[in-house]
Order: structure tokens, then sequence, then C-alpha cells
């Protein structure tokens, strides 16, 4: 008998820690809608942006060997 009556206080502080999580409103900001043509960016070269990522992605799909070597020391026992 004295087993049923300790679960209820740990069941207790279960529905009271489950009751404390609330979901906040969402704070992101909203984007701005463009209706005003004079927002968007046209000094931007994008031909030059398209190179660099191009060479951006080359360089990622390379083929690459790895080998990390790392030495450290400090003062203490193994």
């Amino acid at each position: 008998m004295l087993k049923r009556w300790s679960i209820l206080p740990a069941l207790f502080l279960l529905v009271v820690a489950a009751n404390a999580q609330n979901n906040p409103s969402d704070t992101a900001v909203r984007p701005v809608p463009l209706t005003d043509l004079s927002l968007i960016d046209t000094s931007m070269d994008y031909d030059e942006f398209f190179r660099d990522f191009d060479e951006f992605m080359d360089s990622i799909l390379s083929p690459r060997s790895y080998f990390l070597a790392s030495i450290s020391g400090g003062k203490g026992l193994l």
C-alpha cells in the first residue's frame, strides 16, 4: 500500500513539469512584401556570383585525402 502512495507524488511532479511547458508565440521577423521595386538590389553582379559558386562547388566535389595529426601536453598523471 505504501508503494502505491509513493508513486503518486512522482506522477504529480511529472504532470506539473509537463504543464509548465508552454508554446511561446513566434518571434520570427515577417518578411516585407516587395511591392516597391526600389528595394531590389540591382547592383549585384550575378555572373560573378555564379562563377564563385561554381568554383566553390568544384572545390567541394574534388577528391581529397585527409590526414590529421595531433600532439598535446600537459601537467598531470595519466
